[in-house]
């Protein structure tokens, strides 16, 4: 997705020293970055590989929730896998992506392939996942995790040739008591997917009791769809209104279950995608 991120003036006139201001890649940044930037820890990486994997294969991909006898949350698309340059050089770095040159795809960030991490980093330290790519007929499995100093690590510990059909399969260890919030959120995040996927054990989702609809919008009767309040959908995913930062002329209210389809890259999403990006100024400056 174009992120809308325009070009800026440099105004130079009469320095006489410049320092460019960079990152420093060490632990605390990281967790800046991924861990302290998503408010909700479990439906953060639902949502992010999840997208990932309907972006590279529109829907044909399967996702497997965490029980109690495997708890594990697994995402496993059918689209062209990446090479193993692509693994170094923009699955394994922050801000690295393909996606930005056009809204056919839905990411663009460069950061929800880290995405398991907000969840695996906790009091006790970090977990790992695992990601396995089948790209033009070669297996590669990898682990990441996070080195003693926080900084997070990509190890290749299998390459093989394998009759397996292309794509990417990521997975984690989920703890036992969050089991249950991985089934509600993956209702929630799952259900605006079109198509869906593929999802063990099933879902048994509803498609919604319409109530009125109108050109690029649909208002559903509230017991019949997991979210609640006004939403836009861009590609797959769900955005929250915020009700204070738009002005509605009272077309809607904070508790309407009514979803907006908006064109890929036509709206900002904030760096986590957990809601969207409002204009700088007073509330109301935008419009709906």
């Amino acid at each position: 997705m174009k992120l809308g991120i325009r070009d800026h003036i440099d105004d130079s006139a009469g320095v006489q020293q410049e320092t460019r201001i960079s990152f420093e890649a060490n632990g605390v940044a990281f967790y800046a970055q991924i861990s302290g930037l998503a408010k909700d820890k479990i439906g953060y990486p639902i949502r992010e590989l999840s997208t990932n994997a309907w972006d590279a294969s529109r829907g044909d991909m399967e996702v497997h929730l965490p029980t109690t006898l495997n708890p594990i949350f697994r995402v496993r698309d059918y689209g062209t896998g990446m090479s193993a340059d692509q693994m170094e050089n923009v699955y394994a770095r922050l801000y690295a992506s393909t996606k930005r040159g056009s809204n056919n795809e839905v990411g663009g960030w460069g950061l929800g392939s880290k995405s398991p991490f907000a969840y695996l980093i906790n009091d006790n330290g970090a977990g790992s996942y695992t990601v396995t790519s089948y790209h033009e007929g070669v297996m590669r499995t990898y682990v990441l995790s996070l080195a003693n100093d926080g900084t997070p690590v990509m190890r290749k510990l299998v390459e093989a040739p394998t009759t397996e059909r292309s794509g990417m399969d990521v997975s984690f260890p989920v703890r036992r008591e969050d089991i249950v919030a991985f089934h509600e959120r993956a209702r929630l995040i799952l259900w605006s997917f079109q198509p869906r996927p593929a999802v063990t054990p099933n879902l048994n989702w509803s498609n919604g009791r319409i109530s009125a609809q109108g050109d690029g919008w649909t208002r559903f009767e509230h017991d019949s769809v997991p979210f609640r309040g006004p939403h836009v959908r861009m590609g797959c995913v769900m955005y929250p209104f915020d009700i204070e930062q738009i002005e509605t002329g009272g077309f809607l209210a904070r508790g309407d279950a009514i979803l907006f389809e908006a064109p890929i890259g036509t709206l900002k999403v904030t760096l986590s995608r957990e809601e969207l990006a409002y204009a700088a100024g007073e509330p109301g400056d935008a419009t709906t």
